[in-house]
């Protein structure tokens, strides 16, 4: 169970990296596209300020959470703990920090 466990958590996560990036994508250019009647048009109207949120604390945060726990778990599971630590603990970053908006 463990090998199958060691086996398939890599292509899990770069599934679920997959769908973020491309949801992330897919807003930005959603966002950034204008309207249809404008499209045309070179009329300057307000810009919306990018959104901001803590993307980048999010994975710094969740490396060193990641990086913690996969230390502590390296007697039982192994060298490979560390490596899969700090990839989870970085994409769990990376979705609490999208999710939390600045103000």
């Amino acid at each position: 169970m463990k090998d199958f466990i060691l086996a398939a958590l890599p292509w899990i996560v770069l599934g679920v990296t997959v769908v973020l990036v491309i949801a992330f994508v897919a807003k930005r250019l959603r966002k950034d596209r204008p309207p249809v009647e404008s499209r045309g048009e070179n009329s300057e109207e307000e810009k919306e300020e990018e959104e901001e949120n803590y993307m980048a604390y999010g994975m710094c945060y969740g490396m060193c959470f990641g990086t913690a726990i996969g230390s502590a778990l390296m007697s039982t599971l192994g060298t490979n703990a560390l490596t899969y630590g700090i990839c989870l603990g970085m994409l769990a970053g990376l979705v609490i920090g999208l999710n939390i908006k600045k103000q």
